[in-house]
């Protein structure tokens, strides 16, 4: 990363209730002696992932970010699972989200208008909580209801962890 460039990310960023409901499911897991724990205060919903951005493209994309229809909806983790590659065990949902969908599609689209390309693979909503572990798929013992309000424009930045550009909890 040069200094003309910023690490960017559109993502949905839990508030306090979510973070500690989404902490205390952490506890009860066992995902082994490599397993990497996501801190706290970066767990989060990744819609689409930007990568290297130039700083002449941030002020539009915080436009966008501002600008970007988000219906208040809520979204329900309930599911416990792993992608075995990478080992990212994660918290996510055994049903779709219209409501999620639509944003998601309408960010894409809005991202493709501006020329950003985007990973062309399917959207699959989910929160890691661990990197490098393994479980296996389950149901959360109790289901989190997250009340989303809106989105996060973040910065990935090295040795400061994420930065929010525009966007607040929820």
């Amino acid at each position: 990363m040069s200094p003309t460039t910023h690490r960017l990310f559109f993502a949905l960023w839990p508030e306090p209730r979510v973070v500690a409901a989404l902490e205390a499911a952490r506890a009860t897991l066992a995902p082994g002696p490599l397993a990497r724990k996501v801190p706290g205060d970066s767990l989060h919903i990744t819609l689409a992932f930007l990568g290297e951005v130039e700083a002449a493209a941030v002020a539009p994309l915080i436009a966008l970010a501002r600008d970007l229809p988000v219906p208040a909806f809520t979204l329900r983790l309930d599911r416990i699972e792993c992608w075995r590659r990478g080992g990212i065990v994660f918290a996510g949902s055994s049903a779709p989200c219209p409501a999620l969908d639509v944003v998601v599609a309408g960010l894409r689209d809005a991202l493709s208008k501006m020329g950003v390309n985007l990973d062309a693979r399917p959207f699959v909503p989910h929160v890691t909580l661990f990197r490098d572990g393994r479980v296996a798929a389950q149901p959360l013992a109790a289901p989190i209801e997250w009340a989303v309000q809106g989105v996060r424009l973040v910065e990935s930045v090295p040795g400061r962890g994420y930065v929010a550009l525009w966007g607040a909890e929820g």
